[in-house]
């Protein structure tokens, strides 16, 4: 009707007076009278057909809204531009701005949080500010995603916004979501400085959650993308990590993996001092777990590395321990002997000949025949044994008093007869003779009392 044409007449005057108006004098009041100029307009069914003008003028707002925002630099202004840019994308879903726009949304979201984040007024603010961030973050992510997104530098794109958002969550201790992000940004093509810092990341979150064993892994690889400086700190912390880990599982009472958690531990080391001393925790762990035979294994693999005596003597000596304790006495006897084998003229040596002896005349073995010889196989070797301020005559004694033990008396006779030949001048030797002499008085044997007339007055 000519009524609407003379009113759409005026519109149009309006309008372009309005838009130059704001290109003259851009502010706040030139810029809102022109958009209620628009929606005034639109608020005229009959002028929502005419789409071309809908979509230059709708347009034209968002130019306004955008220039206003950027020069003043204001977050509100910024929000007022978000407002637009959502309303012609929802209008008009299929247009060819869409993705520019989706952009453009990001990008003020980006501008509106970087202008207010130092100024929140309180805590719940300044959350309120990150959360906002945070989610216009997902919503472009999901439009970067979208293949028919046209940005040729999509993936840098989705890195720098995945990346702003990870540090955020990180900053806000929102581990569960920052580590997500990490991770995420590890499977796009990323270089090699983002990726030492994404794993690092990942390595002290994982770290702060308790999860040694991963911290220690993320700390790995980190370092393999790390300057030579960088690789040292974070080769410690991967150390400390698997000696917190496996502290932390033998503390729970997971004793068998914390045990392979100390050997993983013992392989990073390149000293041996640290390898062996994480070995002997992993030694340790396997007792606990009662998984002896893993603790006797790696004993004697100690024993094998060392090279100090005592050291040698230390790792056999646990081992052997372990078999007494399980009764289990050929292993234990074997043990014993393969150390008497590597030191065959040390006083250890001596005293371990004395204790397996010891084994045969009492607990576990009774066989005192076998301990007396075994007693008098250490009385012949002992000019090339260390046996400290023992006597030697008194090895032979016990090899003595146990045929006396056991009343093999002619074997008793023998040694007793020996032994005045080898020790005329030992003290004990008149007792000995009178021991042969009641033998012989027991037996009621004359004629060879008679050869001791000393013993019966």
């Amino acid at each position: 009707s000519q009524q609407l044409k003379t009113i759409e007449n005026a519109f149009d005057f309006l309008e372009k007076k309005y838009f130059n108006n704001f290109v003259t004098l851009s502010n706040e009041e030139n810029y809102f009278i022109y958009k209620n100029l628009v929606l005034n307009y639109f608020d005229f069914p009959h002028f929502r057909k005419n789409i071309s003008k809908n979509l230059k003028w709708r347009t034209n707002v968002i130019d306004l809204s955008m220039n206003l925002a950027d020069k003043f630099q204001i977050p509100s202004l910024y929000h007022e531009a978000i407002a637009n840019l959502n309303e012609f994308n929802s209008l008009f879903p299929e247009n060819e701005l869409f993705f520019d726009y989706e952009e453009n949304i990001f990008y003020c979201h980006e501008k509106s949080y970087y202008l207010q984040k130092n100024n929140a007024k309180n805590a719940s603010h300044k959350n309120e500010i990150e959360m906002e961030y945070i989610g216009a973050c997902y919503a472009f992510e999901d439009v970067l995603y979208a293949p028919e997104f046209w940005g040729k530098n999509k993936n840098a794109e989705l890195i720098n916004l995945i990346w702003k958002r990870a540090e955020l969550r990180y900053e806000r201790e929102d581990f569960a979501f920052a580590f997500d992000d990490y991770f995420h940004l590890i499977e796009l093509k990323i270089d090699d400085k983002f990726k030492k810092h994404c794993y690092a990341r990942m390595a002290e979150i994982a770290q702060m959650e308790l999860d040694f064993p991963l911290a220690a892994e993320y700390f790995s690889e980190a370092a393999k993308f790390a300057t030579d400086v960088e690789k040292k700190t974070f080769w410690q912390n991967e150390l400390a990590c698997l000696k917190l880990g496996a502290e932390m599982l033998f503390e729970n009472g997971e004793f068998a993996t914390s045990a392979q958690e100390y050997l993983n531990l013992a392989e990073k080391f390149n000293d041996n001092k640290r390898k062996n001393s994480a070995i002997i925790k992993a030694i340790e762990s396997y007792k606990k777990a009662e998984e002896f035979e893993e603790a006797i294994i790696l004993l004697l693999e100690l024993a094998e590395k060392y090279t100090e005596k005592i050291e040698i003597l230390s790792a056999y000596s646990n081992a052997w321990t372990i078999c007494d304790s399980l009764q289990n006495w050929e292993i234990s006897e074997k043990l014993r002997n393969d150390f008497i084998l590597k030191f065959p003229h040390s006083n250890e040596a001596y005293k371990l000949k004395l204790q397996l002896a010891d084994f045969y005349e009492n607990e576990p073995f009774h066989k005192k025949n076998t301990a007396a010889q075994m007693y008098l196989d250490i009385y012949n070797s002992a000019d090339s044994l260390d046996i400290g301020e023992d006597k030697r005559e008194n090895i032979f004694l016990q090899a003595i008093k146990i045929y006396q033990d056991i009343k093999y008396f002619d074997k008793e006779v023998e040694l007793i007869l020996l032994f005045q030949k080898l020790h005329p001048n030992d003290p004990n030797i008149d007792d000995l003779l009178n021991r042969i002499a009641i033998i012989y008085a027991d037996k009621n044997d004359i004629e060879m009392m008679i050869c001791f007339p000393d013993s019966f007055p």
